[in-house]
């Protein structure tokens, strides 16, 4: 057999100087310890604590963590000395079955994975719970703020060191929930229940944890060929924060949540629940509707809570954000209009009237103070409580989910007429997403229009739109519509004559049924005593339709919803002398929720027209 003796000069080269590298490495090590290490055992982690910190060693066996601690693998546990803390809560809370909570916010905040010396290099390490801490020096001896009493102190699976007290657990935003919900439970004398409809109720029912198989430390096997873990570690995850991206729960992120308190929140959520009944079609069984109104509710006001403090560039402290401007973690910049709150911190905004603003480990929650007397329906059935709610939020309905809705008119909203009443339907689809008429922002045409027109110059044309994704709320209605030489400039404007309609809505019943009769109770006339004109045919104009009021919530659903019926009025007359025409262009449909204190009939008046009535407001904002 022939040998390449290069190869064989190359190997016991590498072996020679291996063997070097060991020793220098070896020797590198001990001085290293020589130098910073106090103390050295032969013995385990555990041991030495049984010895020398050995209140922690009780908490650490009544709470069945010594095997981990005796076996091969390498720690580093942070230790504080006896006396230190309240060892016999400790013990009692590991009783009462609470077990996992103890190991979480004490033990696992007193450990961490692999050797970590304390040496002349300051560091940021994560404990065994994943929180972070600052990691200090020989020279300034302080872990997590804490004082080390004796650093360094070496043993067969890990290193100690001995604090002088215990590093205090630092909730994250999703836990710091969780314990304003308990201390409110506490207060109260109450129970915990999923039937207690709070923020934190709501959001750990949709908790889907599971185990990283790859970072969890095997210990073998069970009687049915199972895998057992000595060390499992899990994924936190939670279904609705991950799809409104809120992950408050994450250790490596940075959140602000507001907790408005259990009685605010259920205030709120009993205002929601109105806007989310739904009909049978959705569900015969009412318990299941009753179900669904709650989610739903709950997931829609929940969305205005949280907020990513790296994307607002917030500084809890110094209270600003990026633009004084505060965005929702659900903001949809092509929907700016919502979840989109100026001046956060000032009088009437959003984080204007917090009580309370506690730090956690990955951002801050804002919590509300409560009132001076007790408010009305602050339980889910709506009776009286003596408990004072939190001072009104400024968060509404409004700014939540009840919010405009624009139907366009296409071929997918549109219901065709047939018969005496049938009308010539022709789509045009715009090459933009907004098309500017007459060159200004009122004279505008959104994704397509419908040319509608009669078949013969005597007809009435009707046609009807779907009305799809409204609440069970009020609405105020509007038709927009479009100039008929929008897309043919050579139109004389002198030719072009009001258009004159009757409005009808049509909305399904209890069992999903569309009426078609016009004396139904689920018909709803606009115009029983005249009529809506489009008076002014050169421009866009946004016209008024009438206000109406859902029984049912037709988001979520595949239901029918409701329609919107446009019939054109002319008498003979009126069609002999010219004074109302049978076409018209509609853009789309336009429904926004109804308030009090806002004229239907203004809320889209030209600002020049405001402006002559009413100099001193100009036209609405909204």
């Amino acid at each position: 057999m022939k040998y390449n003796m290069k190869n064989i000069f190359r190997v016991a080269t590498f072996a020679v100087c291996g063997a070097m590298f060991i020793a220098s490495c070896t020797d590198d090590w001990d001085d290293h310890y020589d130098a910073v290490t106090q103390t050295g055992t032969g013995g385990t982690t555990m041991a030495y604590l049984e010895a020398h910190a050995s209140d922690f060693a009780e908490i650490i066996k009544a709470a069945g963590y010594d095997k981990k601690l005796s076996s091969s693998q390498v720690l580093t546990i942070l230790a504080p000395q006896n006396d230190s803390f309240n060892k016999d809560e400790l013990l009692r809370q590991i009783a009462s079955g609470d077990k996992e909570e103890v190991v979480e916010r004490f033990l696992e905040n007193h450990i961490l994975l692999y050797n970590v010396s304390m040496n002349n290099d300051e560091k940021t390490v994560s404990l065994l719970n994943e929180k972070k801490i600052h990691f200090g020096t020989l020279a300034d001896k302080q872990i997590a703020g804490v004082d080390v009493l004796q650093e360094n102190v070496v043993c067969n699976n890990g290193i100690i060191h001995i604090l002088k007290d215990d590093i205090t657990y630092k909730s994250n935003v999703m836990e710091q929930l969780g314990d304003n919900y308990k201390k409110y439970l506490a207060e109260n004398g109450l129970e915990d229940s999923n039937d207690i409809i709070s923020l934190y109720s709501f959001l750990r029912l949709y908790d889907a944890d599971s185990l990283d198989e790859h970072r969890s430390v095997e210990f073998g096997q069970d009687e049915y060929g199972n895998v057992v873990y000595s060390d499992s570690v899990m994924i936190r995850n939670n279904t609705i924060l991950r799809s409104l991206n809120a992950y408050i729960y994450r250790e490596d992120s940075s959140y602000w949540a507001i907790d408005p308190g259990v009685d605010a929140y259920q205030k709120l959520y009993n205002e929601a629940k109105t806007y989310f009944n739904f009909n049978d079609a959705y569900a015969e069984d009412v318990v299941r509707r009753d179900s669904m109104s709650r989610y739903f509710a709950q997931y829609n006001i929940i969305r205005e809570f949280f907020f990513n403090a790296n994307v607002n560039q917030a500084d809890a402290v110094a209270e600003t954000t990026k633009g004084d401007s505060l965005v929702t973690t659900t903001f949809n910049r092509w929907n700016w209009k919502h979840h989109n709150y100026k001046n956060p911190f000032q009088a009437g905004g959003i984080l204007g009237n917090y009580q309370d603003k506690q730090e956690c480990s990955n951002g801050y929650v804002f919590t509300w103070p409560a009132a001076e007397t007790p408010a009305e329906g602050t339980g889910e059935t709506g009776e009286e409580s003596e408990t004072p709610v939190s001072a009104d939020l400024p968060i509404t309905v409004y700014d939540a989910f009840f919010t405009e809705q624009k139907i366009e008119a296409n071929p997918s909203t549109l219901v065709p007429s047939a018969g005496r009443d049938k009308a010539s339907e022709e789509w045009t689809n715009t090459t933009t997403s907004r098309q500017t008429y007459n060159g200004t922002s009122n004279d505008s045409v959104s994704n397509g229009y419908y040319k509608i027109e009669g078949v013969s110059p005597v007809s009435k044309p009707v046609v009807s739109f779907k009305l799809s994704n409204t609440l069970s709320g009020t609405y105020d209605i509007y038709i927009v519509m479009l100039p008929w030489n929008v897309d043919n400039p050579d139109v004389d404007p002198a030719a072009m004559i009001p258009v004159k309609f009757k409005s009808y809505l049509y909305e399904a019943d209890e069992k999903n049924v569309i009426p078609y009769l016009n004396n139904s109770e689920n018909v709803h006339n606009f115009t029983p005593t005249g009529y809506v004109v489009y008076d002014d045919p050169t421009r866009v104009d946004t016209i008024f339709v009438g206000t109406h009021t859902f029984k049912y919530c037709y988001q979520y659903t595949s239901a029918s919803s409701s329609y919107l019926k446009l019939s054109l009025e002319r008498s003979t007359s009126e069609r002999t002398q010219g004074k109302f025409d049978n076409k018209y262009l509609l853009d789309f449909i336009y429904l926004v929720p109804h308030r009090d204190d806002v004229d239907p009939t203004q809320r889209f008046k030209r600002q020049e027209e405001a402006t002559e009535e009413t100099p001193e407001t100009g036209r609405s904002e909204e």
